[in-house]
Parts: C-alpha cells; sequence; structure tokens
C-alpha cells in the first residue's frame, strides 16, 4: 500500500493499487473517491518511474474520477493537477501544465479563503 511507495518498493505499490482500483471500479464505480485515490497513486507511481505518458493518463482518470464526487475548492483536486502539471511538463506540454497548475493554484487559493475558484 502506500508504505511500499514510501519504502520505494515501486512494483509492489503498484500491484496493490491495480488490484484496488479494479476492485474500486467494479464494487464502487469509476467516479468514486476510492477509484479516484488509486488512480491518482497509480499516477504518481507512474511519475516516480518517469513514465510520464502513462502518469498522464492514470492522472486525468482520477481528476475526473474526482471532479465526479468532490466540490470545486476540494484540495484533493488541486493535488491531482499539481501531479498532472509535473507529467506534462516532463512531457513538454507546457502550455497543458501551466493551465493544470494554474488551476491547482487557483484552487488552494480559494480554499483559503473559503470561496469556490474561479
Amino acid at each position: 500500500c502506500s508504505s511500499d511507495l514510501a519504502l520505494g518498493d515501486l512494483d509492489a505499490a503498484e500491484r496493490v493499487q491495480r488490484e484496488a482500483v479494479e476492485i474500486f471500479t467494479v464494487k464502487l464505480g469509476p467516479n468514486h473517491l476510492n477509484t479516484a485515490a488509486g488512480l491518482h497513486n497509480l499516477g504518481a507511481i507512474r511519475l516516480k518511474q518517469k513514465r510520464y505518458v502513462e502518469a498522464e493518463l492514470y492522472l486525468r482518470q482520477a481528476l475526473t474520477a474526482k471532479e465526479h464526487v468532490l466540490q470545486p475548492e476540494s484540495l484533493s483536486l488541486a493535488l491531482t493537477l499539481d501531479n498532472l502539471a509535473v507529467a506534462l511538463e516532463s512531457q513538454g506540454k507546457h502550455d497543458e501544465a501551466l493551465k493544470a497548475k494554474r488551476r491547482a493554484d487557483a484552487i488552494r487559493g480559494a480554499a483559503a479563503r473559503g470561496q469556490a475558484p474561479r
């Protein structure tokens, strides 16, 4: 689980997260917060492995799922957007990365003010 990732055992962490996402998707649906968290974690693993194209795909799926279940000012959205920005920037997709980063910053700013982001 997350302790595997913290210890650097990316293969074990990936296996656990993949299994979790499969179970969550079947039992809870693709737009459940648990499914989104597993997808986010798979994206983070791919970032650590420098597999940016796959990281982008997982993080986009996580973002879509989170957008279905979370409020627009959720800091969890900002975290996924930050990781997505790294994946995009690492692929040379500078404009998309900047857009994701600006959205994450807007969410953090709005959350600090107790408002919805603009």
